[in-house]
């Protein structure tokens, strides 16, 4: 059994993007405690995938395995790593940052459950989720409360939001039975990606995702390569974390 089988690590290479860049977009100074929430919102991403088994297992009566105990760990490091930083920061928002991620990993578990947590609306309040990261790394580098960390809030969302609607508009043209759903989907990606432009001057950290989203939406291709995929994403990522830092 692999290193990252047996510690449950995300099989998503894109999910780790989605910790990582919040963070890098929220670490505007560094310090121990930005440190130490980077370790708290690291290991909380990664008690999701121990959760979700965990919460199949109970729900079908059978063996969990290790995620309960693997579940329980990483939750433990969050808490141990994260409260020092409440502590000593006294900063509320921290409190309700935390607070909001608990209660989106209770919903995503119900969804999963419900098998519906590949879903649309499940995946958006997931990424939401995973976008608190930078809120929560941006008020404890400024050691304040700003509006801007909203900001980040939104535009990650924004971004990571992209992906779901052009993933599955690609895999679904690859399957003919499911024509409609994706003659759906390929509108829906194209007014989403046309309303990225909203985003006024940070419309260029977009450009590389509202071009390929626009350019598949009006051309579907019945091929897909999903390993390509991810590594053309894990460019367009980090166009869009240089040119943020850059404003």
């Amino acid at each position: 059994m692999s290193f990252a089988k047996r510690w449950q690590f995300p099989r998503e290479h894109g999910a780790w993007g989605m910790v990582l860049i919040p963070f890098l977009l929220g670490a505007t100074s560094w310090s121990w405690q930005v440190a130490a929430i980077g370790v708290a919102a690291f290991f909380f991403f990664l008690a999701r995938g121990p959760v979700l088994t965990w919460a199949r297992a109970w729900h079908r009566k059978a063996d969990p395995g290790d995620s309960r105990k693997l579940a329980l760990l990483y939750l433990a490091i969050t808490l141990a790593a994260g409260v020092p930083v409440v502590i000593t920061t006294r900063l509320m928002p921290l409190v309700w940052i935390g607070a909001t991620g608990a209660v989106l990993l209770a919903v995503n578990t119900w969804h999963a459950l419900e098998r519906e947590d590949r879903s649309v609306a499940a995946e958006l309040l997931a990424f939401g989720g995973l976008a608190l990261i930078a809120p929560a790394t941006h008020c404890v580098a400024n050691q304040q409360w700003t509006t801007h960390a909203l900001v980040l809030w939104v535009l990650c969302v924004a971004y990571f939001s992209s992906a779901i609607f052009y993933v599955k508009m690609r895999v679904k043209a690859t399957v003919p039975r499911f024509a409609a759903d994706h003659q759906r989907l390929r509108i829906y990606t194209a007014i989403y990606h046309m309303l990225l432009f909203a985003t006024g001057r940070y419309v260029v950290a977009y450009l590389p995702i509202i071009a390929r989203g626009l350019y598949y939406a009006a051309r579907p291709s019945p091929k897909i390569n999903l390993k390509q995929i991810g590594w053309t994403e894990v460019v367009y990522s980090i166009w869009f974390l240089v040119t943020l830092k850059l404003f």
